[in-house]
């Protein structure tokens, strides 16, 4: 009996469980930061569409981990949910593999400076270590590592553990014993080792790291003061991964890109870089969403979109003069989190909503 009774509260206990979101005004104020806030009506969104979009966000089933749901457009940030609390504004995270399209915006910033004019410069020419036993590693150039497809085979989960967790001395060296998979530029494979052997470059060129150009020449002007950019055991920013920004910083970056490289009038990036590295350079594994150089691309809405893992976006509409970002917890099942198909039925609300 006791066994019944103690099944009938446990039950009880489960049922009243309050909510894991909860839903709260999901409109912006001016704190400061740079952003102009508005309304949804006075930049054009249809209410109602927004709306929809928000109960998917809020949603514990479709987006459970998702804690933060922003929409900016015509530059002005117009909509702002967090699904915890108001807290998570102040608050930077991982924006996980979305960090590589920031890496694309820091190196198109280098290139503006006058460095690696050309693309198809073998890397072996800038990264003096040895290349091993296979020669057919020095027709790697840049242009491959900006569209993963140097060929060198190191999957994401052993570059996880084998450079961030047993950090080896010289970590170009060890992405670079690594075995080919396929010729230099004959095949897509999304790794993590290509943007870590480009930000090694980059700092073998210019003297600077990543980190160091980004605050400097990306981050300052935007206005972004509260982020953290993780290194390997050398010293050298992680290219692919360990950007941590907070939610509004994450769209002014998504809208940097959408202003061509502009931000409140004054040009941080060269519109020839931010159109070359959001227009199709490769196909990738899913034919819907052809890469650039770390930008996937959208066609059907017009668009671009940083992603990184368990759901983290930055939304670049084009056509619709809008920012999304979504920002997530770490999953430890990708597909459980919001992969690019699911987070998709979420922008085509907002887009829609758009007039």
């Amino acid at each position: 009996m006791w066994v019944a009774a103690l099944f009938a509260a446990t039950l009880a206990a489960c049922l009243t469980e309050p909510q894991l979101k909860v839903r709260s005004p999901a409109t912006p104020t001016d704190v400061g930061d740079g952003w102009a806030v508005s309304t949804p009506e006075k930049e054009g969104l249809d209410g109602e569409g927004l709306d929809r979009a928000l109960d998917l966000f809020y949603s514990d089933t479709a987006f459970h981990n998702a804690v933060a749901l922003l929409v900016a457009r015509h530059g002005h940030l117009v909509l702002e949910a967090y699904a915890r609390d108001a807290s998570e504004r102040e608050r930077k995270r991982n924006i996980q593999s979305a960090t590589k399209s920031v890496t694309s915006l820091v190196f198109g910033i280098t290139r503006d400076r006058g460095y690696f004019g050309d693309l198809d410069q073998p890397l072996h020419e800038i990264l003096t270590q040895d290349f091993g036993s296979d020669p057919r590693k020095k027709d790697i150039t840049l242009r491959h590592l900006l569209t993963m497809t140097s060929g060198i085979a190191f999957d994401n989960d052993d570059f996880t553990v084998e450079l961030l967790v047993d950090r080896p001395g010289d970590p170009v060296a060890h992405i670079l014993d690594k075995p080919l998979y396929a010729e230099p530029g004959d095949s897509f494979y999304y790794r993590d080792a290509d943007p870590q052997l480009l930000s090694a470059a980059v700092t073998r060129v210019t003297g600077e790291t990543l980190e160091q150009i980004a605050r400097t020449d990306l981050f300052q002007p935007l206005g972004i003061t509260d982020f953290h950019w993780e290194a390997d055991g050398a010293g050298t920013t992680l290219g692919p991964i360990g950007l941590f920004l907070r939610p509004r910083d994450r769209v002014k970056v998504g809208q940097l890109v959408l202003s061509r490289g502009i931000w409140q009038g004054r040009r941080l990036v060269s519109e020839q870089w931010i159109e070359l590295s959001t227009s199709t350079q490769v196909m990738g594994h899913d034919p819907e969403a052809p890469y650039g150089f770390y930008w996937w691309i959208v066609p059907e809405l017009g668009a671009v979109t940083a992603m990184g893992h368990g759901g983290n976006y930055i939304f670049v509409a084009r056509e619709s003069d809008l920012v999304i970002v979504l920002e997530s917890l770490p999953h430890a099942n990708a597909d459980a989190g919001a992969p690019l198909d699911r987070f998709l039925g979420l922008a085509r609300l907002v887009v829609a909503a758009a007039r």
